[in-house]
C-alpha cells in the first residue's frame, strides 16, 4: 500500500468585523451600503501548538511540526477576488504582515456582491518572476483576470540550480524579496442578502501555502561505538549530499488534491492536511539529481558519540510527483586522501512523493558496522500567522515511547560545530 505524501496549510489569521483601519489601495474607508452589498471578511482559525511534544511511531504518518526562519514567514500578501462567472476583478489588495505574524492595518474585509468568487493568495511575491508581478499589478478592478495564464504559471529551476539557494544571501526578509513563494486559488460563495438583511458581513476561512521543498540533513554517532573501535565513515569527511530525481519545475498555483478538501475542518494536529495527489506540468524535463555543499565539510572524527551534526541549507527544490528518491554522500578519506561516492540506500523510506510545503529530514546514523538513514517527512505547519517551515525539535529517529526523546540525541544550536 502506497503511502499518502504529507502536507499542513498555512493559516491566516483575520478579524471576523471590520474593526481596524487599513492603508490599502481599495481598503482605506469602506463606502456607504449599497442596498446589495455584503462584506466579506477572510477568516482564520487560530491553531495554537500542542502543549507538548509529540513524535512520531514508525508508520504514523500524522506528525506535524511548527517553523522558525525569517525567509519561510510570510511577508506580504496579495489578496484577488474575482467575480467567478467572468473573472472580472473586484479586490486586488496588498498587505504587509509584521514579524510578530500580524497584518498591519488592515482587516480583510471586502465590499462585494452575492455570487461566486475566485480569492488568488499571492505570498512574498517579491520573490517571484517580473513576469508574474506584472501580470497580478495589472489585474486592476474591472479588469478582466486571464486564468489560463494564472494556471499556467510556472516555478523553474535550470541546470544544477535550486528554485532559490540563499545560503550566502545578505539578510532581507523583512520585505519578504528572499522569502518563499506562497499561493492558494479558493472559489468561496457569497450567499444573497435575506430578508432580515442580518447576514451582510459574512465571512470565508482559508489557507495559503508554502510553493517549495526543503531537504535537512543529520549525522549522529552512536552510542552502540566502544572507544577505540572503528565504525562507519572513520577517518573521513562528508563533503556533500546529493537527491537524485529532483524535478526541475511546478506550477505557481497548486493542482493538488487534499485530504482533508478544501472547506472541510481538518482533525489532524495543527490541522494539518494531506496532499493524496498533485500535478506537474507534463512537458517537464526528465528529473535530475541535486546536491547539497556545506561551506564546511563535515568531520566525522570530530563528532563525539551521541551527539549530531545538522546541515539545514537555505535551498528550495520543486515539488515532484511519485518517484524512488535516492540519496549520496560524497566523502572524502583522510589517509588516502581520496573522494568517493557512497549511496545512502536503494531508496529513501518514507519518501514516496515530494509535494509542495514539505520538509524532508534524512538521518543518517553512524554505527559500527554500517550507515542507517531514517526519513522524516514533515510538513510546515500554522499558528495563527506565524507560519514555520522547520522544527521545534529534530527527531532523527522516532523514539520507541511516545514523548521520549532518543537518547543518542543531543543538539546544541548555539554550538559553532553545529553551523554549516
Amino acid at each position: 500500500m502506497s503511502l499518502k505524501a504529507l502536507y499542513v496549510n498555512l493559516i491566516i489569521f483575520a478579524a471576523t468585523l471590520p474593526l481596524l483601519a487599513s492603508c490599502s489601495s481599495d481598503a482605506s474607508v469602506l463606502p456607504a451600503d449599497n442596498p446589495s452589498d455584503v462584506y466579506l471578511t477572510l477568516e482564520i482559525s487560530v491553531t495554537e501548538p500542542a502543549s507538548e511534544s509529540r513524535s512520531r511511531a514508525e508508520g504514523d504518518l500524522t506528525y506535524f511540526k511548527l517553523p522558525e526562519l525569517e525567509c519561510e514567514k510570510l511577508h506580504t500578501l496579495r489578496v484577488i477576488i474575482l467575480n467567478a462567472s467572468d473573472n472580472k476583478v473586484e479586490s486586488n489588495r496588498m498587505v504587509t504582515v509584521d514579524s510578530d505574524g500580524s497584518i498591519i492595518n488592515d482587516n480583510l474585509t471586502f465590499k462585494t456582491k452575492p455570487g461566486q468568487k475566485r480569492i488568488l493568495l499571492f505570498g512574498n511575491e517579491s520573490t517571484l518572476a517580473s513576469e508574474t508581478i506584472d501580470l497580478l499589478n495589472n489585474a486592476t478592478a474591472g479588469a478582466t483576470m486571464d486564468m489560463d495564464a494564472v494556471n499556467s504559471l510556472l516555478m523553474v529551476r535550470t541546470g544544477d540550480n535550486a528554485l532559490y539557494n540563499w545560503e550566502n544571501r545578505e539578510d532581507d526578509t523583512e520585505t519578504g524579496r528572499l522569502s518563499v513563494p506562497m499561493t492558494e486559488s479558493w472559489n468561496v460563495t457569497v450567499d444573497e442578502l435575506n430578508a432580515e438583511g442580518d447576514n451582510r458581513y459574512q465571512t470565508a476561512d482559508l489557507f495559503i501555502t508554502r510553493a517549495v521543498t526543503k531537504f535537512s540533513f543529520t549525522i549522529t554517532k552512536s552510542d552502540d561505538i566502544t572507544d577505540g573501535e572503528n565504525y562507519s565513515l572513520e577517518n573521513h569527511e562528508i563533503r556533500s549530499f546529493t537527491i537524485d530525481r529532483i524535478g526541475f519545475q511546478q506550477y505557481l498555483m497548486p493542482r493538488a488534491v487534499y485530504d482533508p478538501v478544501k472547506g472541510e475542518p481538518s482533525n489532524y494536529e495543527y490541522n494539518g492536511r494531506y496532499i493524496t495527489s498533485f500535478s506537474v506540468p507534463s512537458d517537464s524535463p526528465q528529473p535530475a539529481s541535486f546536491t547539497f555543499t556545506p561551506d564546511t565539510p563535515m568531520d566525522v572524527d570530530a563528532l563525539e558519540k551521541g551527539k549530531t551534526f545538522m546541515y539545514a541549507p537555505l535551498i528550495y527544490l520543486p515539488e515532484t510527483p511519485g518517484q524512488e528518491f535516492h540519496c549520496s554522500l560524497t566523502v572524502f578519506d583522510k589517509i588516502s586522501q581520496q573522494e568517493t561516492t557512497l549511496p545512502l540506500s536503494q531508496k529513501l523510506p518514507n519518501l514516496p512523493s515530494l509535494p509542495r510545503n514539505t520538509h524532508v529530514l534524512v538521518n543518517i546514523l553512524l554505527t559500527p558496522s554500517e550507515l542507517k538513514c531514517t526519513v522524516d517527512v514533515v510538513p510546515y505547519t500554522s499558528v495563527k500567522l506565524n507560519p514555520t517551515f522547520g522544527f521545534d525539535e529534530l527527531l532523527p529517529r522516532p523514539p520507541a515511547e511516545p514523548g521520549e526523546v532518543p537518547p543518542w540525541l543531543v543538539i546544541d544550536p548555539d554550538d559553532p560545530e553545529n553551523d554549516f
